[in-house]
């Protein structure tokens, strides 16, 4: 009789075990799943994923259309004005005239490692352009290159083209760091790869009479699209340089980056 009892309490010992294990291994499961879910996550947000370079695509080109219209380009016309514009040298403010007229506007097609990059050169009077491009403006003043700096510049610019984002070591007494460089500086072939443009999308009515002048090579105002090749850089003391060669002339432009209070205040009438 007493061994029958210890059977059947034994009996209903395994009995509750294998009930509490059939509530707890579902409980665990769960648990253990979720775990893995969130290990992941964790794993996917350490890689690089399609989606998420689909994103960074997106930001960019958002940043490129927003570089259109940092004044309400490319409604800017030639022989209108634009006022609130910063002063170049902020430590000379006295010296500088906040309303200053459009000479031409220029549309910008730079074709780079990410793709098509689109800009805006505007020309004011005085050698003065703004530009703007993926999301950032500049103001900058035209600078006349001798010979030496023409041919010194254009030999770092293919550099850069070829190998990177190289270092100009000494340009105007400064050491500066390549962002950006496109064109190869060759003829262009037909059926070849396709090149950076340039084209003025309009040009003041007075150009040429009463001293109004433009910094850009006379043949690029017929308003065409013209083979465009241009380098970026920044100097050791935060000044900014545009470096392009179109129309059969080099132009360089050296200035300083616009802050984002500036490019709001910017107003065209």
């Amino acid at each position: 009789m007493y061994l029958l009892v210890r059977i059947l309490e034994v009996a209903a010992y395994l009995v509750a075990i294998g009930v509490a294990l059939a509530f707890v291994k579902p409980i665990f499961l769960v648990r253990s799943s979720e775990a893995q879910r969130k290990q992941q996550k964790q794993r996917v947000g350490k890689v690089p994923t399609y989606e998420h370079e689909e994103e960074a695509v997106t930001n960019v080109r958002a940043a490129q259309k927003a570089s259109l219209n940092f004044m309400g380009l490319p409604t800017i016309h030639a022989g209108r004005y634009i006022l609130n514009v910063p002063a170049f040298n902020p430590g000379q403010e006295g010296a500088w005239e906040d309303r200053r007229m459009v000479v031409t506007t220029s549309r910008i097609l730079a074709l780079l490692k990410q793709g098509e990059v689109p800009g805006e050169l505007v020309e004011l009077d005085g050698g003065y352009v703004l530009f703007a491009s993926n999301g950032k403006s500049f103001i900058l003043q035209s600078h006349l290159l001798t010979g030496s700096e023409e041919e010194a510049l254009e030999k770092e610019r293919q550099e850069a083209v070829e190998k990177g984002d190289p270092v100009i070591p000494n340009f105007q007494g400064l050491s500066w760091k390549i962002g950006t460089a496109c064109g190869s500086h060759t003829p262009k072939q037909p059926g070849g790869k396709r090149q950076s443009t340039i084209q003025v999308l309009s040009t003041h009515a007075d150009l040429g009479q009463s001293g109004l002048v433009s910094c850009l090579p006379p043949n690029l105002l017929d308003r065409q699209e013209h083979d465009y090749y241009d380098m970026r850089a920044r100097s050791s003391d935060n000044r900014v340089m545009l470096f392009f060669f179109a129309g059969g002339k080099w132009n360089c432009f050296i200035g300083r980056g616009l802050y984002a209070q500036e490019s709001q205040r910017l107003q065209a009438l």
